[in-house]
Formats: structure tokens, C-alpha cells, sequence
């Protein structure tokens, strides 16, 4: 397995790295379709789909698949937790930013930078995050879908497509 990985972080390996826009592949074990595409399973849950993720390489969540949201969302009892064992630092917070809900009011949301958040075998790296209430849903949001070359869901096979 080490020689199918680059680099020295074989911690990552079979993972695709997305950083400020660049796309590194540091393995080849992902699940792919024939046409190359990585297939990530789906949970339904109550209408809605989730998807495990992994929040700054160390917290196992799962997010609701949410294309109308402009960013990851995450709550702040999550947060607070990051905080706490030093997995989230007070310099990745990047002040209030205002966004529109699905009721369509407005309200200020405290932002914050993601480290990396991994689903399936994508890490996107330095991506943006806004801090929800306490005990809200996790969402997956277009500062990590928007980042991809093409994503699609497969409700018949409950897969995330990426591409």
C-alpha cells in the first residue's frame, strides 16, 4: 500500500486532495465508477439525504446533502468541541458574514475556515464554514460541492456522484 501512495503522509493515501483549487491525487484506492467517477453512499434519513464526512481529520459526522446552501454548516455545539481540543483555532474565524435561509429572512452567521473535510475519499482543504445553532443539522453546502469538477446524486442508487 505505501508504494501506491505519494508523498510521506500515508495517512492520506487514496485520498484526492482539493486546495485552493489545485486537484492532487495521492492514491488509487477509491471507489470509481467505469467512467472514472467516485461513488459515495447516501443514507435517507427522513426525507433528506446524509453523507459521512470527516471534519479536520479527526471528527466522524454526517451531513445533509444541501445544494442550496451557500456553505458547509455546522453547529455550534460541533464547533465549540473542535475549539475545545484544539482541532479549531480562534484564527480560523473570519468575523459574521449575512446569509439568506430557505424562509427567505436574513440573518448573521460567525464564519470560519474548514481546515479539510473528507467525503469518501475527497478532501477539500481551506474551504469555508458557517456556524449554525446548537443541535442543527450538519449541511454540505456549495463551499465543498462548488469546489468539485461535477457531483450529481443517484436517488435510485443512493450515491453521491463525484467527479
Amino acid at each position: 500500500m505505501i508504494a501506491l501512495c505519494n508523498g510521506s503522509d500515508v495517512n492520506r493515501c487514496g485520498e484526492i486532495i482539493i486546495s485552493a483549487g489545485g486537484l492532487a491525487v495521492t492514491g488509487a484506492s477509491t471507489q470509481t465508477t467505469r467512467d472514472g467517477k467516485m461513488t459515495v453512499p447516501l443514507e435517507p434519513v427522513n426525507g433528506v439525504y446524509v453523507v459521512p464526512g470527516v471534519l479536520n481529520g479527526v471528527m466522524n459526522l454526517k451531513f445533509i446533502v444541501d445544494t442550496g446552501a451557500a456553505d458547509v454548516s455546522i453547529p455550534s455545539d460541533i464547533v465549540a468541541s473542535l475549539l475545545g481540543s484544539g482541532f479549531l483555532a480562534q484564527s480560523d474565524f473570519l468575523g459574521e458574514r449575512m446569509y439568506r435561509l430557505a424562509d427567505g429572512t436574513t440573518r448573521p452567521k460567525q464564519t470560519f475556515r474548514i481546515r479539510s473535510l473528507k467525503v469518501g475519499n475527497v478532501v477539500i482543504e481551506n474551504l469555508i464554514g458557517s456556524v449554525a445553532p446548537e443541535k442543527a443539522p450538519l449541511l454540505l453546502g456549495q463551499s465543498f460541492l462548488g469546489r468539485l469538477k461535477s457531483w450529481s446524486l443517484d436517488s435510485t442508487a443512493h450515491v453521491l456522484i463525484i467527479e
